[in-house]
C-alpha cells in the first residue's frame, strides 16, 4: 500500500464589491485585494459601496443583506 500526504489547499472566496461613485484608494484600501474584488461592472456583486447615489430605480441584487 502506498500512503501519500495531500495537502488540501482552501483558496478563499473573493467577494464582488460594486462601487456606484469616486471612492477614496484611502477607503478601498481597508478591502484586501487577496479577498475582494472592487469593481463598477459587477451585475449581481456581494455588496455595494456608494457616497451618495439615488437607488431608487437600480436592481439590487436579492444576495445582498439590508
Amino acid at each position: 500500500m502506498v500512503e501519500k500526504d495531500f495537502q488540501l489547499k482552501v483558496e478563499p472566496i473573493m467577494k464582488q464589491i460594486k462601487t456606484y461613485n469616486a471612492i477614496a484608494n484611502k477607503g478601498l484600501d481597508k478591502f484586501s485585494r487577496d479577498n475582494y474584488e472592487v469593481s463598477s461592472e459587477f451585475s449581481a456583486p456581494d455588496a455595494i459601496l456608494l457616497r451618495s447615489q439615488k437607488l431608487h430605480d437600480e436592481p439590487i441584487a436579492p444576495v445582498l443583506k439590508p
